[in-house]
């Protein structure tokens, strides 16, 4: 992925992005990355989405997206790119005019229910994303935790031990006989949830106070709000329906991978 050398994640393969809650709980990056996770357990997809809002907005494109952008302002229509990264570093590099998220981006959100019309979408305000207090995973290979297990939604008290890689859990007997078992909460003796935005956070809302997500488009997205990119594709066609007989367009793929074809459709 493009954003790989900015030192980001991808969703899968060998760079794909780390959550070390993730590897407890035995779940896939792309499945955490789906909006029925903002249903069933808000503060868990809380948890997760602003540690990748932190993660892309701390991070500065890499010298790559200079380069890509001093050879397109070279030719003489300019240059756009379409992109289904949502860490908005492309308009960071070339500005909203000249950029199409096919997926949206973290950097603006939207109602949790996907309604339309005005003050629908709006930037995400970053007062909002460090309301979100979500404890430091910093567990230890060998310490004792408790967790909540998927099949009982408490606390146990039987404690679990961190594994070898100071994210996965499990549990073994006196001869060592056991293995890592699946999650749905760690923390240490009576501490605070380390997979979860904590309760006295306030969860971002809209501004009637309407639950809000970021304005991504997840897997399996039915309530995505696409107005926003729907602006940014009318930007894209008017850009393309500008070049003449005589001017000759170049495609440049950088980083698009096979498993969604987004963007060669788009192209």
């Amino acid at each position: 992925g493009m954003g790989v050398d900015s030192g980001l994640g991808t969703f899968r393969g060998r760079n794909a992005g780390v959550w070390q809650p993730l590897k407890a709980m035995q779940v896939d990056f792309s499945e955490m990355s789906c909006p029925d996770v903002f249903q069933k357990d808000p503060r868990m997809a809380w948890a997760f989405w602003k540690y990748r809002y932190d993660a892309y907005t701390s991070t500065e494109p890499h010298e790559g997206y200079r380069l890509m952008a001093e050879w397109g302002a070279m030719m003489r229509k300019g240059c756009f790119s379409i992109t289904s990264n949502i860490d908005g570093h492309w308009v960071r590099t070339l500005g909203e005019e000249r950029t199409l998220e096919m997926h949206g981006a973290l950097t603006h959100m939207q109602r949790m229910d996907g309604s339309g019309g005005p003050g629908a979408i709006w930037p995400t305000d970053p007062s909002t994303m460090s309301r979100l207090s979500v404890s430091l995973w910093d567990l230890s290979p060998g310490e004792p935790v408790e967790v909540m297990t998927v099949s009982r939604r408490w606390w146990e008290a039987q404690a679990a031990i961190v594994g070898e890689d100071g994210a996965t859990v499990g549990r073994y007997d006196e001869d060592g006989v056991g293995g890592p078992i699946r999650v749905q909460g760690v923390r240490r003796a009576n501490g605070p949830d380390l997979c979860r935005v904590s309760k006295e956070s306030p969860l971002p809302t809209a501004t009637d106070g309407a639950p809000a997500r970021p304005n991504v488009l997840m897997f399996g997205d039915g309530g995505f709000n696409g107005d926003r990119i729907d602006v940014q594709e009318s930007r894209y066609d008017q850009w393309l329906h500008g070049l003449g007989p005589a001017d000759k367009l170049v495609v440049v793929e950088v980083g698009a991978g096979t498993a969604v074809p987004t963007i060669r459709f788009a192209c």
